[in-house]
């Protein structure tokens, strides 16, 4: 996943996820239990935005 390059400091960019019918739900849950376990960092799982709307997610990546 492009979310690794970020947390390795290959780039800064912010990461979308267009969680259509909450597909992406658990993966998520999944990365947030690796910031909780330590496996990845606050600043890194920060970086993943995930909406269900694909303007909302188009306008956040407009605003970083």
């Amino acid at each position: 996943m492009i979310l690794t390059w970020s947390h390795l400091g290959i780039h800064t960019k912010p990461c979308g996820l267009l969680n259509v019918v909450g597909y992406f739900d658990h993966l998520h849950a999944f990365t947030q239990h690796g910031v909780n376990q330590g496996f990845i960092r606050k600043e890194t799982e920060a970086k993943l935005i995930i909406k269900e709307d694909p303007k909302a997610l188009l306008d956040l990546f407009l605003e970083s």
